[in-house]
């Protein structure tokens, strides 16, 4: 306030957080204007809101946020390396039918990947179940 006082704003206002009567902690907004007579402030006129709902409710929708990145972050890099070796076993698999290689270890790694595919699904699932 101070500077604003100092610089002949005609309005100030500032966030921050005090302790109510009680000692619960509030996010308010207080707002003020400034009334001058020959470039001296003589008066402020002022009131504080509180803001603590809408803090909290950002502080919700922040968390929210992170945590879908998080699922986001999984779809695309951890959901596509079993994808990207099934679609390989299945090429290798196509290019080696005619060939010697042992037909059920193939079927193996496909399965593995298959289920590595799956379970990380689930784990996805998990965590938008928990956004809360």
């Amino acid at each position: 306030m101070r500077y604003a006082i100092d610089h002949g704003h005609e309005f100030w206002q500032e966030e921050y957080r005090l302790r109510d009567s009680s000692g619960i902690y509030k996010d308010v907004l207080n707002k003020a204007v400034l009334i001058y007579h020959d470039n001296k402030a003589v008066r402020i006129i002022g009131a504080i809101h509180d803001i603590t709902k809408e803090k909290d409710a950002l502080r919700k929708l922040t968390m929210q946020n992170l945590k879908l990145r998080e699922i986001a972050w999984t779809q695309s890099h951890v959901v596509r390396a079993p994808l990207a070796r099934l679609m390989g076993l299945i090429e290798m698999y196509d290019l080696l039918r005619e060939s010697e290689y042992d037909d059920v270890s193939l079927r193996k790694l496909i399965y593995n990947s298959a289920k590595e595919l799956d379970d990380t699904i689930h784990h996805i699932i998990k965590k938008t179940e928990n956004l809360d």
